[in-house]
């Protein structure tokens, strides 16, 4: 190694140079050849920075992971704002527990409407419109179209309006109820027909349904004076609709095949012309 004060050899092992008495132990072997540390120390350097340039260095994403992202933000911003436009359309479901302390008198008004029976008319008219046009179009071309033959179809036409209702009735009644335990009082309405038990006046009552606008409007319950379950009639609708969507469910096994095959037919027409 050398002298770092008047840059004369000095053997390995020597604590100060025989030339200028400089000391050397204190620099150690760092201090007697600094252009090796030097280079060592630029070295260590140039491999972190590589190594950070790599860590810092990111592929862009491909365009599939690029949609999806988007298909995963869409859908969940979709959610959240079909969650918030439910929960103010569809509120949550309470309770209310305490004392009959007011029974209004009963009225009547139209049912509510029923989404099952609209499905289903609405399915029914799908399926049997291409048979009302092939039916007006005969009429049409034989010259049958009478009055009798016009009021018919508009009476098919009335039965299988979606939006028809009944002309029946429903009993609607309102109770105000004392809650246990406090002063507070709920307004409650009940529509329709009474199945397994009544409530009178100065009843204990456990009712639940949904709050609209202040008033609980109640669809079960339980009469803890009567010990009686309170259920409203329900409609059987859901039932239609269910055999409605297995009929259709059998037409297309039935029909795919062949309807399959006379596409296949038409298109390889089309193609050869």
């Amino acid at each position: 190694m050398r002298c770092y004060e008047c840059g004369n050899r000095v053997a390995d092992g020597h604590e100060e140079c025989p030339t200028c008495h400089a000391a050397l132990w204190a620099f150690g072997p760092s201090a007697a050849n600094p252009s090796a540390s030097t280079a060592e120390a630029a070295q260590s350097d140039s491999a972190v920075a590589t190594t950070q340039g790599r860590e810092d260095v990111l592929l862009p994403p491909s365009r599939g992971q690029m949609v999806l992202q988007q298909t995963g933000a869409m859908v969940a911003a979709v959610a959240s704002a079909a969650q918030s436009v439910l929960a103010h359309v569809i509120p949550a479901k309470k309770s209310v527990n305490g004392r009959v302390i007011i029974v209004e008198a009963v009225y009547s008004e139209e049912p509510s409407l029923d989404v099952c029976k609209i499905i289903t008319r609405i399915l029914w008219i799908i399926m049997l419109l291409p048979f009302l046009i092939g039916a007006a179009a005969v009429c049409l071309l034989f010259r049958r179209f009478a009055p009798i033959n016009l009021f018919a179809m508009l009476g098919v036409l009335r039965f299988l309006n979606p939006v028809t209702r009944n002309k029946e009735q429903v009993p609607v009644r309102y109770f105000r109820i004392r809650e246990d335990g406090s002063d507070a009082e709920v307004m409650v309405r009940m529509k329709g027909k009474f199945t397994h038990a009544t409530i009178g006046q100065e009843d204990i009552v456990t009712l639940s349904g949904r709050s609209r606008k202040g008033t609980l409007y109640a669809t079960q319950g339980y009469n803890h004076r009567t010990s009686s379950t309170i259920r409203l009639a329900q409609s059987y609708s859901w039932v239609g609709l269910v055999l409605t969507l297995l009929f259709i469910l059998a037409l297309v096994v039935k029909f795919y095949e062949p309807t399959a095959k006379v596409a296949s037919i038409i298109s390889s027409l089309g193609g050869v012309r």
